[in-house]
């Protein structure tokens, strides 16, 4: 019995030294020192850089009761945008200024007799839909376009943009024309 239990104990060595052994790792060779590599720098990307805001060409409309007169270009380049500031004198300030879009081969004489027409009886010449206008003293942005998206959602193939001041008569101050158009 005692052999028994010498052999059972031997054998229990033997196995916890050779889980022992298995537990442990065998030494590794030193490692093989690898070609350094300096990391790639990306390529910087180029951001889209915001292209600057062209500021709004400046223009002045005064009028007196009877005389709307236009201080600016008469040939504006497509796609300016052009401040209208309305200077209309005291005892105009109900008055409006008003900036509209018209059919190709329109002139200053299809307006009405001296310049003088009527609100209320647009000719057909006249795109309704592209009307702005500013009522009393104070400004307004316009961008004058050779087509123009009206507020009907409808593109206008423009001749001009007639600058009138109204009261309800209507007085022409200027026939502005697009260039290249």
């Amino acid at each position: 019995m005692m052999r028994t239990r010498y052999l059972i104990a031997g054998l229990l060595t033997i196995s916890l030294v050779g889980c022992a052994g298995a537990a442990t790792p065998a030494p590794t060779p030193e490692p093989t020192p690898q070609p350094t590599v300096a990391p790639s720098t990306p390529e910087p990307v180029a951001s889209p850089s915001p292209s600057p805001t062209a500021a709004a060409l400046g223009v002045t409309v005064t009028f007196d009761g009877t005389d709307c007169n236009y201080i600016g270009p008469s040939i504006i380049p497509d796609g300016t945008v052009l401040r209208f500031q309305y200077v209309p004198d005291q005892e105009q300030g109900a008055s409006y200024l008003d900036v509209y879009g018209v059919r190709p081969g329109t002139t200053p004489e299809d307006f009405g007799p001296n310049g003088v027409g009527s609100v209320y009886e647009p000719p057909d010449w006249v795109f309704r839909s592209t009307v702005a206008w500013v009522h009393g003293t104070g400004a307004m942005l316009y961008t004058i376009e050779s087509v123009k998206q009206g507020k009907d959602g409808v593109d206008y193939t423009v001749g001009g943009y007639h600058v009138a001041c109204s009261t309800p008569e209507m007085y022409l101050a200027a026939q502005l024309s697009v260039a290249g158009a």
